[in-house]
């Protein structure tokens, strides 16, 4: 639903601003970047309601192993990703916000992108697996720009199951 799309976004926003905190990294279009990564979802919304309902429904049925983004692709012939970047683009973000949303499900990513389209992926996937949200795991070879390619996934999805269960009482 549109109401967990942006607790799925804010969560990512935050988990995005403790990685870069601790890392004394100072990079605010990431934070954009992680708030407005799945603002595609909406623009199929609003521009092609049929067919961001049959994605929906796959979703919730038996494609419940397969990506959403894969099925993007093969109904709308488009992805989340695309669409949003499209959109942060024509609104005058800066391409350092929307280049990492653009390449967040890709593997071919520019060199120039490559450490903040990591975390972006880093975020979206640990966020997606506390809340038991279908997604490709995040590609080795893109993880290791970001130095994190050795890293255990499974504290990070407790801590941030642990936000999610937060957040969602502090907004009931």
């Amino acid at each position: 639903s549109e109401h967990e799309e942006w607790e799925h976004a804010s969560s990512c926003r935050i988990l995005m601003e403790h990685l870069l905190r601790i890392n004394d990294l100072n990079m605010p279009h990431l934070i954009a970047a992680a708030r407005f990564h799945d603002i595609g979802h909406n623009v199929f919304r609003g521009l092609v309601p049929k067919r961001f309902g049959m994605i929906e429904d796959a979703a919730r049925s038996e494609s419940k192993g397969i990506a959403r983004h894969r099925m993007e692709e093969s109904i709308i012939h488009m992805t989340h990703s695309e669409a949003g970047a499209i959109l942060l683009e024509s609104w005058g973000f800066p391409e350092s916000v929307w280049k990492p949303i653009l390449y967040h499900h890709y593997e071919q990513v520019p060199p120039d992108y490559q450490f903040e389209t990591a975390v972006l992926q880093f975020v979206d996937w640990i966020d997606s697996k506390a809340r038991e949200r279908n997604i490709d795991d995040p590609m080795k070879f893109i993880l290791a720009h970001a130095g994190l390619e050795e890293l255990d996934p499974k504290p990070w999805v407790k801590i941030q199951l642990r936000m999610v269960r937060y957040n969602e009482m502090r907004i009931r």
